[in-house]
């Protein structure tokens, strides 16, 4: 009796057991590989994804009223503010500027590809078993939530807005014009970032739901997502419409048409379904909808009518959110009880029907066979006298109702509300048994409620025994779609979880401590494993070899062991720090450090736990059971058993105290050998590291140095680049001052006092610029030797020119004083001789041939040269840089890597070959122990035998790794070279095209003074000046200078200078190819005043500037042929004077050339100006581009030999140590029987004869 009350107890605790031990498979639902690996992302993006219920409601707000965007237009208010629409959506964005949207849409892009980046991340490396961080779940669950929601409809908008385009330019900004280089980036990177964008919301936002219904730390669980996912297009479709029709119509009305009708069946919905489990969320969604809802009204009727001019139809919208959020609150309250009240009705009622049913059945009223068969007669005479209706009542009026109905679980776990629970959702079953939804929702309520008691289990009984997987294995074999079938995986998953938290005795392991915990786990045991069997792999080769030769080709099994070894090694340590409790993982650690390692002293601190100390005397126990038979068997000695158990007894723990003494003295001294070896070993391995890690921070910092330099150098070019542009100005200018005062000379002569005062006016301009902006300049780059700058100077108390030598700015300082003078000295028109005979005047007069220009035009020519001294050191630079650098990686690779990775193989090659003086019985020893351990892992732990059948072809494999970690060493140092090259990329070709457009532009200031001397000597041919130029003179200098410009003209525009040809550089294309005005502002091209008569039109002046210049060239030519026989002005007379000013007032050749010149003075500027802007932008870019190839360089380079050579010299360091390690696994008996080998141990000494 008593037998079989224990097999029944066996049996009751059998069934027991296999309850609980219900096996889940996790990759439920899934259908391949691909979703199988989806749903594993998906899984950890959700499961325990809390939010605070003030901050979801804010998100909540926040995101539903952005659509408010759209009712809020001025184009049917307005007379609204620009402020309302940025108050009732926050992230709009409306009144940013285009630069501000790009940087968003910048930031944007990246929000996306770091989001797709870390889900693929996390995906591949949950699914692989491969996962250790938890910051990118953190970074994926926070990314989507603010894409899924707030940021939703502004990166919708600032993508699209990059991409719609009408007439050329983008709508949303009139002034971009559409695909220029400028546009084109960002027309790509939108189009990239929704078609990344758009699937990713579209699938988030139909699963990114936590479907649990009892989740305190996420107010925002629901039951499905499809509500999500209308929304998300539901958004998505506003957006395009109101595009499109924007192009098309013209108009975003019907966008507001579509928000009207869309969030009127959205809010249905919520009020209809509450498809958040949070009824309060589900209340404020329900406001928030309809009261848009009543605020489109006004903004509709205003598009279909005109919209008065005042205030009131926005603020009317605006303030019907308030009654229409508290009218969609209520209804929401009203709706749900409705909702809640019409199933318990109907539910009663079919209780109550089947009630009646069963009576009659009882009475023979009805046959039960009727109730199946509606039109089969059983019995004439009871259809001829009894009334029957067949009914049938429907409980839910569909499938969401079924969970809806069962919500009240969340705030009531008592055994009746779990039995009414099974109720509905069973009664639901019978309604929907082909809906997948109805069945997954029942399998989440009941597990949570089992979860919460386990004993309601005891409550089932019959039908209701069934369990929540037996719920998801029928769901699952009725085809459900996508977002079912991800719930399916997540409730296996979620109860899988659970499941390995009790069996840790843990009350609760979150998703990322569980997969965490399993990865360790596995990984852990794997390259202990593994560890195991290259040990075996290699005493076997060492046993097998007959040749000292053949230890060269065993370095490959070091390599593989150090690396399992390490690897191995750092999964327990991670495993015992995150899970101190952990038994399982301090019984597998133990072995490892004591068997593998040969580390008793560390190993004992772990040696803690019964089950391994049992293992371990078990295993001793056979041992010496078995030497005592030997031993006793050798003495020829026969005890009596109990007799000999006793002894063995009291001696076992006599040896027991003495053993550990023993055990410490030959510790301590194996210890010493140890630090003695490594001293021998490692010591010298350690200098050659350290002598190649000083090279290579040497390089690093020669080359930051050298960048740094070069950047000093870039500010100074970027500096000089502006002296350099006002420099070429200055022939220009003083040109200027000398034709205005050779005409005010004659204008003072001919007593034209209202003119002379009028010019002088205007000349005081150009006299300041001088003064302000050349005089401080002559100063900062004139010499102190004036030879070769001659200069004429007239006084008029001697009334005879004078010639002397002036440096620049004694030039320049001359030119400003006496502008000075004139400016301010007051003439006597009565007296024509002081003005023509006037110092300051005739100074102007007498050098304006050829001296100003010769020694002026020599500030460009010095700065010019100091910029082209600043190129050369820059270069000088790089050279001597990339020599010495080079100079450098090439010692440290001779006597610095190449003796290191020698003497490190000769060393594992001269201990290995040690090995040979071992006994082969001892190795065999060796490899049955190895044996062993391997049995008691497979036996205890429940682990596969993965590894008992060796591949030959990891030993040719290991082999090629360790020669392509040599020659990657050296590829790893030619990338540091590389590195350091790269950094000087952009300074190289900076400088070289610096070189060419510094001379094109200084070689191009020329046409400043030639197009003015054009224009001087044009009318100095009509003057005929006799104190200045002798007859014929002025014309053979018109034609030297006509001459000068065409070929000026000619090699700029076709590259025969160090430039490319300017017809070909891009920044002057619309200069110089193209139509335009070439004033300096708007207001100056408004003012221009043509004069068709004498040729000067608009089309004329916008021609392009190189069309221009031969206009003016063929102009002064038609004047020359015009006019070959001028009679010199007889400054004297006064009657001359003015009528040489008349003539050149009235001459049309000489006023469309005076009105042309300002034109191309003005475009000459643009031209230099464009090219100066070109080369600072480049010389910025190219500061940028230095420093962030630096920085990148740098990170290159640390990461290089941080994490490649210094790794690689760090893993022949600890094969040393490992194969260090290996040496001292030899039991200490089988030492002595090898002499050399003992001598190894004991000194260091590798001496192998």
């Amino acid at each position: 009796m008593g037998d079989d009350s224990n097999d029944n107890d066996k049996n009751n605790n059998g069934s027991q057991k296999s309850e609980e031990d219900e096996v889940y498979y996790t990759g439920l639902g899934a259908q391949g590989k691909v979703e199988e690996t989806v749903f594993s992302l998906l899984y950890i993006m959700v499961k325990e994804n809390s939010f605070h219920q003030i901050l979801a409601i804010i998100f909540l707000i926040v995101e539903d009223y952005q659509v408010l965007n759209f009712v809020f237009r001025t184009e049917w208010f307005p007379t609204m503010p620009h402020l309302v629409p940025i108050l009732v959506d926050v992230l709009s964005f409306e009144m940013a500027s285009v630069s501000f949207l790009r940087v968003l849409m910048i930031l944007m892009f990246i929000l996306v590809i770091a989001v797709i980046s870390s889900a693929i991340y996390v995906a591949i490396s949950f699914h692989a078993g491969r996962f250790k961080l938890m910051w990118p779940i953190l970074i994926l669950r926070n990314l989507t939530t603010f894409l899924m929601s707030i940021f939703y409809i502004p990166v919708v908008h600032i993508f699209i807005g990059f991409i719609v385009c009408s007439d050329g330019y983008l709508v949303r900004f009139e002034e971009v014009k559409c695909y220029t280089p400028t546009h084109l980036p960002f027309f790509i990177g939108s189009i990239i970032g929704l078609c990344l964008f758009i699937p990713y919301t579209v699938l988030m936002s139909s699963v990114f739901v936590d479907p649990l219904p009892y989740n305190k730390g996420n107010p925002l669980t629901k039951a499905s997502g499809r509500e999500d996912l209308i929304y998300c297009f539901f958004r998505l479709i506003l957006i395009v419409l109101e595009n499109t029709t924007k192009v098309l119509l013209h108009s975003s009305a019907e966008s507001l048409y579509l928000l009207s009708i869309g969030i009127a069946l959205m809010d249905y919905k919520v009020l209809r379904h509450h498809p958040l489990h949070n009824s309060t969320f589900n209340r404020i969604r329900a406001g928030i909808w309809f009261g848009i809802f009543i605020s489109t009204i006004p903004a509709i009727i205003f598009t279909i009518k005109e919209p008065p001019q005042s205030h009131w139809p926005w603020i009317l919208s605006l303030v019907l959110n308030i009654p229409g959020f508290i009218t969609g609150f209520f209804l929401s309250i009203r709706f749900h009880k409705s909702v809640l009240s019409g199933i318990y009705k109907r539910l009663r009622e079919k209780k109550m029907l089947e009630e009646l049913t069963l009576e009659k059945i009882k009475n023979n009223e009805i046959d039960p066979e009727d109730l199946e068969n509606d039109h089969v007669a059983q019995s004439l005479d009871r259809i001829a006298t009894t009334k029957f209706i067949r009914t049938k009542i429907k409980v839910y009026e569909c499938e969401e109702d079924c969970e809806l109905v069962c919500r009240f679980v969340r705030y009531n776990r008592n055994p009746e509300a779990y039995q009414l629970m099974r109720l509905l959702f069973n009664e639901g079953i019978k309604q929907y048994p082909k809906d997948a939804f109805v069945f997954i929702q029942y399998c989440f309520y009941l597990f949570s409620m089992q979860n919460f008691n386990k004993d309601y289990t005891l409550l089932d009984e019959g039908e209701n025994k069934t369990t929540p997987y037996q719920l998801l294995e029928r769901a699952a074999k009725l085809k459900p779609a996508f977002d079912l079938r991800f719930f399916i995986s997540f409730a296996t998953q979620t109860m899988e979880q659970i499941k390995k938290s009790k069996e840790l005795d843990s009350s609760k392991i979150d998703i990322s401590t569980f997969v965490e915990l399993e990865t360790l786990e596995s990984s852990a045991i794997k390259f202990h494993i593994s560890t195991l069997t290259e040990f075996k792999s290699l005493f076997k080769k060492l046993k097998e070899s007959t040749n000292p030769k053949d230890c060269i080709n065993y370095v490959s099994s070091l390599k593989k062991i150090s690396e399992v070894q390490k690897l191995a090694d750092e999964q327990y340590v991670r495993l015992l720090t995150k899970f101190t409790g952990n038994k399982e993982a301090r019984q597998m650690y133990y072995l490892f450090l004591k068997d593998v390692l040969n580390l008793p002293e560390k190993a004992a601190k772990y040696h803690t736990d019964d089950k391994v100390l049992k293992m371990l005397n078990d295993n001793k126990g056979n041992e010496a059971n078995a030497s005592g038979s030997s031993g006793s068997n050798s003495n020829n000695k026969i005890d009596d058993p109990n007799q000999t158990n006793e002894k063995n007894e009291i001696t076992r723990v006599h040896k027991k105290s003495v053993c550990y003494s023993k055990y410490d003295r030959e510790l301590i001294k194996e210890l010493g050998y140890r630090k003695n070896m490594k001293n021998v070993f490692i010591k010298p391995i350690e200098k050659y590291a350290s002598f190649f890690e000083r090279t290579i921070y040497i390089n690093f910092i020669l080359l930051v140095i050298g960048s740094i330099i070069n950047i000093i150098i870039f500010y100074h070019i970027s500096h000089t680049l502006d002296d350099f542009h006002v420099s070429l100005k200055t022939t220009y200018l003083v040109d200027t001052l000398c034709e205005e005062y050779s005409v005010l000379q004659l204008e003072g002569i001919a007593k034209f006092e209202n003119s002379w005062n009028d010019l002088k006016n205007r000349i005081k301009h150009n006299a300041e610029e001088f003064e302000n902006e050349l005089l401080e300049l002559f100063n900062k780059f004139s010499s102190f030797d004036p030879t070769g700058n001659e200069i004429i100077l007239f006084y008029s108390e001697q009334n005879k020119p004078s010639k002397c030598d002036l440096n620049m700015y004694q030039v320049g300082y001359m030119i400003d004083r006496m502008n000075t003078i004139i400016s301010t000295t007051e003439y006597d028109f009565n007296k024509p001789e002081s003005i023509l005979f006037d110092t300051p005047l005739r100074f102007f007069s007498d050098n304006e041939k050829e001296n100003f220009n010769i020694v002026l035009s020599k500030v460009s020519d010095y700065i010019l040269d100091e910029l082209n001294s600043y190129i050369n050191l820059q270069i000088y630079i790089i050279i001597g840089t990339t020599i010495i650098t080079t100079i450098l990686y090439i010692v440290s690779t001779i006597f610095g890597l190449n003796p290191l990775l020698k003497f490190i193989n000769k060393l594992q090659i001269e201990v290995l070959r040690m090995f040979r003086h071992i006994p082969p019985e001892d190795i065999d020893n060796l490899i049955d122990k190895i044996d062993k351990q391997k049995e008691i892992i497979y036996l205890n732990f429940n682990v596969a035998d993965e590894n008992k059948n060796s591949n030959k072809k990891d030993d040719f494999m290991m082999k090629r790794k360790i020669i392509n970690n040599i020659g990657r060493c050296y590829i790893y140092l030619s990338i540091f070279l590389l590195c350091g090259i790269m950094v000087f990329i952009p300074t190289y070709y900076t400088d070289y095209s610096q070189i060419e457009m510094i001379d094109l532009i200084h070689k191009s200031s020329k046409r400043f003074q030639l197009v003015k001397s054009i224009f001087l000597f044009t009318l100095e041919t009509k003057t005929q000046n006799r104190l200045v130029y002798l007859p014929g003179e002025t014309e053979r200098l018109l034609y030297s200078t006509i001459n000068d410009l065409k070929d000026l003209q000619y090699n700029i525009r076709y590259g025969k200078f160090k430039a490319p040809p300017s017809i070909e550089i891009s920044v002057l294309h619309d200069l110089i190819l193209e139509t335009s005005c070439k004033r300096k502002t708007q207001e100056e091209c408004d003012k221009r005043q043509f004069n068709p008569e004498i040729g000067y039109t608009k089309a004329i002046s916008e021609l392009p500037l190189d069309d221009l210049i031969t206009y003016y060239i063929n102009a002064a030519k038609s004047y020359i042929a015009n006019n070959l026989n001028n009679s010199p002005t007889n400054f004297y007379n006064v009657s001359s004077c003015i009528e040489t000013l008349v003539y050149l007032g009235a001459n049309k050749d000489i006023q469309l050339m005076g009105n042309i010149q300002d034109d191309i003075i003005d475009g000459l500027k643009k031209f230099d100006q464009i090219i100066i802007q070109l080369l600072k932008s480049k010389n910025i870019s190219a500061i940028e581009f230095s420093i962030i190839l630096l920085v990148t360089c740098f990170i290159i380079n640390i990461l290089v030999y941080k994490f490649k050579i210094k790794s690689i010299v760090n893993e022949k360091i600890n094969e040393m140590n490992d194969l260090i390690t290996l040496a001292f696994m030899i039991p200490r008996d089988v030492i002595n029987k090898a002499p050399p080998y003992k001598d190894f141990i004991e000194t260091g000494e590798t001496n192998d004869d």
